[in-house]
């Protein structure tokens, strides 16, 4: 098994799992044998993760340990998530042909995967200021009307070091239309996630604008938390 060790059988098996840039890309398996894969839980509300480098699972250890995976683990939601991230991008931040979050073409391709909940997480390649508070509430309030009944959770800068910029972040989130359906969880105020002080510590060694695979682990332990209690506030507001 990918995430533990299952002692289900002691015979050999000749499956080959493929890996690629870290993540699951398929698996080979004998001639004339078949896999039969679980039918997927359709009743499951599918979540859908947006964002940069780090949610495209960056120096990840091993696969299935990305920072959206871990949290989808964490729900009990590792069967309906999907995950749109590109590095260098953000709310407001093209890099070459991958596209900022607010583009047209990227909030089509949420609305087209008819998800239950959005969890954008970032991103510390935006500049802080009015442009990218207005790409926020203008991206939010576009979904909001073209998926009615989604709901949407927003996190800061995982790494960078600003409440300034985690604040801007806020702030666009603080314009959707309708706030009964988006929760901002501000990782940096009024505690931070990552004490200034530890900012380093949890850096990978010679780059740090990426968490290493450890506090990866810690940061989606604290967000699957987060969005959980956002979820389940949300849920229930719209219940009475």
């Amino acid at each position: 098994a990918i995430f533990a060790k299952r002692n289900t059988t002691r015979k050999m098996r000749r499956i080959e799992l493929i890996i690629t840039g870290g993540s699951p890309a398929g698996l080979v398996i004998p001639p004339g044998r078949t896999m039969v894969a679980d039918p997927e839980n359709i009743h499951l509300p599918r979540i859908v993760f947006v964002g940069d480098s780090i949610t495209a699972n960056t120096y990840q250890a091993y696969a299935g340990c990305g920072l959206e995976e871990t949290i989808a683990q964490r729900l009990r939601l590792w069967e309906r998530f999907v995950t749109s991230a590109q590095g260098g991008t953000g709310w407001n931040k093209d890099n070459g042909v991958a596209l900022r979050w607010s583009h047209p073409t990227r909030i089509t391709d949420v609305v087209a995967l008819n998800p239950d909940i959005v969890v954008y997480i970032g991103s510390q390649n935006d500049a802080t200021g009015a442009p990218l508070e207005a790409a926020i509430t203008s991206t939010l309030t576009t979904l909001q009307s073209q998926l009615p009944d989604t709901l949407f959770v927003g996190i800061g800068n995982i790494m960078g070091d600003s409440t300034t910029l985690a604040n801007s972040i806020g702030s666009g989130w603080s314009g959707a239309p309708d706030q009964s359906r988006v929760r901002y969880i501000n990782n940096h105020a009024p505690r931070k996630w990552i004490p200034s002080t530890h900012v380093t510590d949890w850096a990978t060694q010679g780059d740090a604008n990426h968490p290493h695979d450890d506090a990866l682990n810690w940061f989606a332990a604290m967000a699957a938390t987060s969005i959980g209690n956002a979820i389940v506030e949300m849920v229930s507001l719209s219940d009475e």
